[in-house]
């Protein structure tokens, strides 16, 4: 009988190459990475006009505070800062109240988050292309889906908040000439390829589950036409295992009545 045909999944499985549709959804992850990494690093989320030479703010970051000349304006901290400093440094401690108002704590809190939810992603992500045992791929790829999309979604709630909150007249003196730089712009296109790629995940998990199903289906199919086949097959041995046992009575006892003989010609037939 001929066997059927091999499913997508198990040529991709025999293969142990993953489909194209899993390696746009790894360029993307891994492309996010790198963006959302930089804009970690970068001080390059809000930037005020180089024209304006009387501007006290320069740039910032989520973690960094550039200033040209700033001071404690409730007259705390005598003194003027003018250059970029860690956000937890020393030197801020009493001006926290200003420079991290509620809405910036937020978008701290939800961009580490989200960061570590992408930590874990990449991880699933090696162990996804390092293992080479194919039932466990759907697993792996909902996973993906579910840890990508709960990035996402802190990573465009901190864009949000922030980009929303920007240009608040309480926060950063000159807000009329800032403006959302580069590394809140990396930030954004690094949330939304993580959504794209988690869509990606579960649409190849939900392939994977349906093909591993047909492969299943006709695995079961195949085994009951071969148990069909040898069914008859065992039974015609049963027979003339029978009809021996018979001959070799025939031997030992003498000629047998003119029934068993009958029987032994009919079925030796």
């Amino acid at each position: 009988m001929e066997e059927p045909a091999a499913s997508h999944w198990e040529e991709r499985a025999s293969s142990k190459a993953p489909s194209r549709t899993v390696q746009i959804a790894s360029a993307l992850s891994m492309t996010a990475f790198l963006w959302l990494s930089i804009a970690l690093c970068s001080p390059h989320w809000l930037e005020s006009d180089n024209r304006i030479y009387s501007s006290k703010f320069d740039k910032m970051g989520i973690w960094t505070f550039c200033f040209r000349s700033f001071s404690d304006p409730k007259r705390r901290y005598p003194q003027h800062f003018v250059s970029c400093r860690w956000f937890f440094d020393s030197h801020w401690k009493y001006m926290y109240d200003i420079l991290a108002p509620p809405f910036f704590v937020i978008v701290q809190l939800t961009f580490g988050a989200g960061f570590i939810l992408m930590i874990l992603c990449a991880t699933i992500l090696l162990t996804f292309w390092n293992r080479n045992d194919p039932k466990r791929h759907t697993l792996l790829l909902y996973a993906l889906a579910f840890c990508h999309i709960a990035s996402a979604f802190w990573f465009l709630l901190c864009c949000t908040v922030f980009g929303s909150n920007a240009y608040r007249e309480d926060w950063l003196a000159g807000w009329q000439n800032n403006y959302l730089s580069w590394s809140f712009a990396l930030a954004v296109i690094g949330g939304l390829q993580l959504f794209i790629a988690s869509t990606l995940y579960y649409v190849e998990a939900k392939r994977c589950r349906k093909d591993w199903r047909k492969r299943r289906r006709s695995d079961q199919y195949s085994s009951q036409d071969k148990s069909a086949i040898t069914r008859p097959l065992a039974e015609e041995m049963d027979l003339s295992s029978a009809v021996q046992v018979l001959a070799s009575q025939q031997l030992q006892i003498g000629p047998p009545p003119t029934v068993i003989t009958t029987v032994l010609r009919q079925s030796m037939v």
